[in-house]
């Protein structure tokens, strides 16, 4: 049985494919050890990284035999960067410089192996692998706090003009009498790295172009705070129903999966406000006549000519 197109691409780069795996579980070791509840994001998070460097494969230029000199310099540059990270982790205590300066040494190692276009091509997975996989914790935490304080805004909003009396300072929503707070468990964020996942295969799944599948991305953030301003706003309609249980299991976990539908579904309805866009046919060529038969015709038409 032969092996596929991509197979036979990573194997032929061999030892950029060698440090992509090594980049993969060096950043899932330290996410786990860092933080061992974070064991789920991790996992799909480590799942994003491998698929993005396997559908880079069919991007891939031949790898030189000896690093050109553009390649060269790169390197070195990376390298000094990365010296660099390394004296400011000494000075200042900011969390994940380290982690840094490690992409930055592996990003220096690809472009001496692969060239500079090879290394673009996977300077995603690297980067998810040795800086987003082990400060994830950091990332997520940086995160929260403005999903909470949009989706509060949001929720506040489309339940006033319900004419409820609901009010809210910063990310805490009062409704009558009652304060109830919006958590890190109440932003969205424990659903996000399934919904960066799942949003990574549908813009996949529905455009050739990688300009389109960028820009179709970009609105899983858009789509991912209607999502929870909803289920923040089902929430408290369910807590003047049958008041604080509607924050508790096993409602939480069953918004919490509806949040992670409705992203989808948005994110899937944006695909038809950007179709691909199909190829024009050739000028000189009939509607229902291809290229080829077009010029046999006009090949023979001569030879029939005295």
């Amino acid at each position: 049985m032969p092996a596929s197109p991509i197979v036979t691409t990573w194997r032929q780069h061999l030892p950029l494919a060698i440090l992509l795996l090594i980049a993969l579980a060096a950043g899932l070791i330290q996410a786990v050890w860092a933080s061992p509840p974070a064991l789920d994001n991790a996992l799909v998070l480590a799942a994003l990284a491998a698929l993005l460097a396997w559908n880079a494969a069919p991007g891939l230029q031949p790898r030189p035999a000896t690093p050109h000199i553009a390649a060269r310099l790169a390197s070195w540059a990376l390298v000094t960067a990365a010296i660099i990270v390394i004296l400011l982790k000494n000075r200042f205590a900011t969390p994940g410089l380290h982690h840094l300066a490690v992409l930055l040494l592996a990003l220096a190692v690809a472009t001496w192996l692969e060239g500079i276009k090879n290394t673009a091509k996977v300077f995603l997975p690297l980067c998810l692998s040795l800086l987003i996989l082990p400060s994830q914790e950091y990332l997520l935490l940086a995160l929260s706090y403005p999903l909470r304080l949009v989706s509060t805004v949001i929720t506040v909003f489309g339940l006033s003009l319900c004419g409820i009396d609901i009010d809210h300072h910063l990310t805490s929503i009062r409704i009558g009498t009652s304060e109830i707070a919006i958590t890190d468990a109440c932003s969205g964020i424990n659903q996000l790295a399934v919904m960066l996942l799942l949003g990574y295969i549908l813009v996949r799944r529905c455009h050739r172009s990688q300009l389109r599948q960028t820009v179709h991305y970009l609105f899983l953030l858009p789509a991912v705070i209607i999502a929870n301003s909803l289920r923040l706003l089902a929430s408290c309609l369910l807590y003047l129903r049958i008041g604080w249980s509607a924050f508790a299991e096993p409602y939480h976990t069953w918004f919490g999966y509806a949040m992670v539908v409705v992203t989808v579904l948005i994110l899937w309805g944006v695909g038809f406000v950007l179709p691909e866009e199909t190829p024009a046919p050739p000028h000189n060529a009939p509607a229902n006549q291809p290229p080829e038969s077009q010029s046999q015709d006009h090949t023979d038409v001569k030879r029939r000519d005295p």
